[in-house]
């Protein structure tokens, strides 16, 4: 391989990328469990102008993350931390009993 980067980095790199193109086909089902039929479009646009954002703003971090960590276990390393925050929230809402679900 190129530069030192093994098998197993480009495993990583295309299972990141089928569960990025996954969460996004699951977007339109998150919406509407999420927003009542009046204001559905409204959240389905907010929702993807924030994946956007993400979109714009991860290659440059991603990029950072190379530069300053130590090779791509380390970046690896690092990406999954917001994934790990994420999941720490997702627990902590589910078990405040916080997720709302409006009524049509």
């Amino acid at each position: 391989m190129q530069d030192g980067v093994g098998t197993g980095f480009y495993i990583m790199l295309a299972l990141a990328g089928a569960a990025i193109v996954g969460a996004q086909f699951c977007l339109s089902a998150v919406i509407n469990l999420a927003y009542p039929a009046a204001i559905r479009a409204t959240g389905a646009g907010y929702a993807s102008g924030i994946g956007r954002l993400g979109a714009i703003g991860a290659p440059f971090a991603g990029s950072l993350v190379m530069a300053a960590s130590p090779g791509a276990a380390g970046a690896f390393t690092l990406g999954a931390l917001p994934v790990a925050l994420a999941l720490i929230a997702l627990i902590a809402m589910a078990r405040l009993n916080l997720f709302v679900r409006f009524a049509d």
